[in-house]
């Protein structure tokens, strides 16, 4: 078995930090579409009203 199966840095993580994370988006093109959800761009400008 290796050091990277062990794991052993996750003796370092905050208690309630999960070891492991499921990733929200497949592709860049699934966050991309979920980020002009989110804030499309300005009518106008063609630029995010996020500042």
């Amino acid at each position: 078995m290796s050091i990277y199966a062990d794991r052993p840095w996750l003796a370092r993580y905050r208690e309630g930090n999960p070891p492991d994370i499921e990733a929200e988006h497949t592709d860049m093109l699934g966050l991309f579409r979920s980020t002009l959800e989110r804030d499309p761009p300005h009518p106008r400008s063609g630029t995010s009203t996020a500042r």
